[in-house]
């Protein structure tokens, strides 16, 4: 709108009497574009102006009386505190229309989509008055202990739940199309679904504004990565100030499709070689369990969810300990269970706790039984007991009922992991999770592996010479006594 009579035209279309339409243009407001960069303090000094503009105007009493003075003070126009609102409202309004590119159109700004913008505005202040008086601040820093798809997504949330300069939504920092959609593709009324949203969809990636927000995401990922693992992937875009350029750098190497695939087959590896069994003291069943959820979990937010059955089967499969053999038949029988992984962890869960109850009372009754007959630390399937005697330790060593000592130099035969340590290959992942201890006695089983083999073949080598030796003393034999019967004869 450049016509100063199509501008007139509109304030009166939104009710400005034409005392203060005058008033208006007196003041050099005799466009719409004159409302520019206008704040609501700006609109109150103009206002201020309007009703005492100074300076002198021709005294119309003058005419019917020659004594009158010739020129009085301006006394101004009166402005209503409706107008004046008014006024911030248009001010607004056009403002937002230069953030999301549109043009100025009279039919489209009548009073109710003026108020409509009006009320956004007002509930945007709270909203930000809100957020100060809690003092959001940045999330926690990136850690290898939460998965990096929920460190994206916390990036994301404090992202859309902030905003920058001129009170765009820093969320149209980081959407995915740069370019902003045609007019014509874009139809008004404004603000639709919302004006967040045509900010975010609408408002320019260039210019003062644009880098300041930019800036603004990039303050968050510095702050979030600095110093930890994912700073690798940012830092080139530190002296450019360049957020947008470093959330898509993390996205792409956390969730891109070679970091994907690696997550999965990490997942799938653990979830073939977890085992629950009852004798690793190190390896509780909360952090089974914990390990098979973390595992779902993986693989669900990389595109392969688990459905609950198939979750309930991994998890009976996983299981070898003969306590639970029970159990694990009343989970597969009721669907309560078998289709509802916690269910089933819980009821597994209980059954083991019983189990684990029942151990102890018995283990009491017979060391309280066995009295001083036998000494050492007797150790149940779920707990160590007691010490009775060192001479008992001594002779038996960590013993179970069935009076089968494992000794002290074996170690663990799980991993803190809960893998099991045997003599054979791991997978990657797996290895990678054992440590220094745990590789150390997997070589030595290895190595105790490979002699026995070799102790083997030297058996098997020396039964067959013994065998040979005795078929031809057998044979000898039966030649010594056929000669002696013909000299008989």
């Amino acid at each position: 709108m450049t016509s100063r009579q199509a501008f007139v035209n509109y304030l009166q279309s939104v009710g400005f009497p034409v005392e203060l339409r005058r008033a208006l243009a007196n003041q050099g407001v005799d466009n719409i574009a004159s409302f520019l960069g206008m704040t609501d303090s700006d609109v109150d000094d103009l206002c201020a102006n309007i009703r005492k503009p100074g300076g002198l105007i021709p005294n119309p009493a003058h005419a019917n009386d020659a004594t009158a003075p010739q020129t009085i003070i301006d006394p101004g126009v009166a402005v209503g505190r409706v107008y004046q609102e008014r006024l911030k409202q248009i001010s607004y309004y056009y403002s937002y229309l230069v953030l999301v590119g549109r043009n100025f159109v009279a039919n489209h700004a009548d009073v109710e989509q003026l108020v409509r913008l009006w009320k956004y505005k007002k509930n945007l202040e709270n909203v930000k008055k809100s957020k100060n008086e809690r003092e959001d601040k940045y999330p926690e820093k990136f850690t290898s202990t939460k998965s990096p798809r929920e460190f994206i997504e916390t990036l994301e949330n404090w992202i859309n739940d902030n905003y920058g300069i001129d009170d765009i939504p820093l969320a149209y920092v980081i959407r995915e199309d740069v370019n902003v959609p045609r007019v014509a593709d874009d139809p008004l009324p404004l603000g639709q679904p919302t004006f967040d949203a045509e900010l975010i969809r609408r408002a320019a990636h260039d210019g003062e504004v644009w880098s300041s927000n930019n800036a603004k995401v990039w303050q968050l990922i510095r702050y979030t990565a600095h110093g930890t693992d994912a700073w690798a992937f940012v830092k080139s875009f530190a002296r450019r100030q360049d957020g947008r350029g470093a959330y898509f750098a993390l996205k792409s190497h956390y969730m891109g499709s070679d970091f994907v695939n690696k997550v999965k087959l990490a997942a799938e590896s653990q979830l073939e070689t977890l085992n629950w069994n009852g004798k690793a003291r190190n390896f509780t069943w909360e952090k089974f369990i914990s390990r098979l959820t973390s595992a779902f979990a993986d693989l669900a937010e990389n595109g392969e969810p688990k459905s609950e059955s198939e979750k309930v089967r991994k998890l009976l499969r996983a299981i070898s300990d003969p306590v639970l053999n029970v159990a694990k038949a009343v989970v597969q029988g009721d669907p309560r269970y078998a289709e509802n992984f916690q269910a089933a962890c819980s009821y597994l869960a209980g059954q083991l706790s019983s189990a684990e109850a029942s151990e102890v009372n018995r283990r009491n009754v017979s060391e309280f039984s066995r009295g001083n007959e036998r000494g050492g630390r007797g150790r149940g399937r779920f707990h160590r007991g007691g010490r009775n005697n060192r001479a008992g330790q001594r002779n038996g060593g960590r013993g179970r009922e069935n009076n089968r000592g494992r000794g002290r130099g074996r170690g663990s035969r799980y991993s803190q992991s809960g893998h099991l340590l045997t003599n054979g290959g791991y997978p990657a992942a797996v290895w990678d999770s054992f440590t220094s201890a745990e590789r150390a006695q997997v070589y030595q089983m290895r190595e105790a592996r490979e002699d026995n083999e070799k102790r083997k073949a030297a058996a098997v080598t020396r039964d067959t010479q013994e065998n040979k030796r005795q078929r031809e003393e057998h044979t000898t034999e039966r030649g010594i006594g056929s000669t002696m019967t013909r000299r008989e004869s």
